[in-house]
């Protein structure tokens, strides 16, 4: 994967195991997802502390308050609020600028939610969010090229 781009290139799987961490460095990743839902306490924290060994960082997604809580507790730096929740069917968009407020300042806080259209954006601006993950809308467009520029024209302002 690392020959293809120069861009920075995340692992986006339900990642449940340290080889798929050793698997996703081999490859030239840069970094990994983890659904904190999917894990104990003890093992989002070594999940997390193994990714950072390998050199990769950890995405840790989260879907409410318990669950950022949880992923700070592990020692997460980039946090991903999340509209599909795991345990519930249908997807909930309406808490993730509740849960952005919530980041501590030195954590960075990605918007993990489906991105149909440069609006969607707009929501998203004035709030604490520092990263969008576009991938899914890039890859269901006839034309990433055009659908990634007007996403950052519109992330812009």
């Amino acid at each position: 994967m690392r020959r293809a781009t120069t861009l920075p290139v995340m692992l986006d799987d339900f990642v449940v195991d340290t080889y798929q961490l050793l698997e996703a460095a081999v490859r030239g990743a840069d970094g990994v997802r983890f659904v904190a839902a999917l894990f104990s306490d003890v093992q989002l924290q070594v999940m997390v502390s193994e990714a950072r060994m390998l050199g990769l960082d950890a995405l840790v997604e989260v879907h409410d308050a318990a669950g950022l809580q949880r992923a700070l507790k592990a020692g997460a730096t980039l946090v991903g609020m999340g509209d599909d929740d795991l345990r519930h069917a249908g997807v909930d968009a309406a808490g993730v600028p509740a849960l952005l407020a919530a980041v501590p300042p030195l954590v960075t806080a990605v918007a993990a939610v489906r991105i149909g259209a440069p609006a969607d954006l707009g929501a998203l601006r004035a709030t604490r969010c520092d990263a969008v993950l576009v991938g899914e809308t890039l890859a269901a467009s006839p034309d990433p090229a055009a659908a990634l520029a007007g996403l950052a024209a519109a992330a812009r302002g």
